[in-house]
């Protein structure tokens, strides 16, 4: 089963949150194989406000 999630965000309020979720993260994706696609690169936004990387 295929699944895509896509992040975008300006800025970090709480910069001890990411850190939290990144080890979430690992964990979840332990024994699957996991292939990212895209990282902090250049987006074309189709609607709302303009942004400058995805995450």
């Amino acid at each position: 089963m295929s699944a895509y999630v896509v992040m975008l965000h300006e800025r970090v309020s709480d910069p001890p949150g990411p850190a939290l979720y990144a080890g979430s993260a690992r964990a979840a994706r332990a024994g699957r194989e996991v292939t990212s696609l895209v990282g902090y690169g250049a987006i074309e936004t189709l609607e709302g406000a303009p942004r400058s990387t995805v995450c």
